[in-house]
């Protein structure tokens, strides 16, 4: 019974990190396209902190 718990929680934390990461997709669409894609490459990779200079 603990593995078939593990397994839906892991399931429950990734259907609600994709909520989150499409709630914010959808928070920055109307705002400046250049800000947007800045913050969509950060989200989508590691920061990298050259892009914001």
């Amino acid at each position: 019974m603990q593995g078939i718990e593990w397994g839906l929680g892991i399931l429950l934390a990734i259907f609600v990190s994709c909520l989150i990461f499409s709630s914010i997709r959808f928070i920055l669409k109307p705002l400046n396209k250049k800000t947007s894609h800045k913050i969509n490459r950060l989200l989508s990779k590691n920061i990298i902190f050259d892009d914001w200079k």
